[in-house]
């Protein structure tokens, strides 16, 4: 078993003890508004800067990805996607 496979089974426990409920998921947001948790402001802004954060570990994750750690990463940071739903990200590559 890998070092980094421990870290990432450790992680997962630390987040789940500590973030509460954070989520990942954009429609969130949508969902406190509807149901009147929260208001448009506050939805404009974690939307605004959950773009943010998505647009800059874009490259970061590339890098990661780059040092091969994993097997499941080998010749991935740099390759063509092959996976059966693919978006395009061209705006980003910039």
């Amino acid at each position: 078993m890998s070092a980094y496979a421990v870290a990432l089974f450790l992680l997962t426990i630390w987040w789940s003890k500590n973030w509460g409920d954070a989520t990942a998921c954009p429609y969130t947001y949508l969902e406190d508004l509807l149901e009147g948790r929260t208001n448009y402001g506050v939805v404009l802004l974690k939307t605004i800067f959950g773009l943010i954060g998505a647009l800059s570990v874009f490259k970061y994750i590339q890098i990661i990805w780059g040092l091969e750690m994993v097997e499941n990463h080998k010749d991935r940071a740099t390759a063509a996607c092959t996976a059966d739903l693919q978006v395009s990200y061209n705006f980003l590559a910039g």
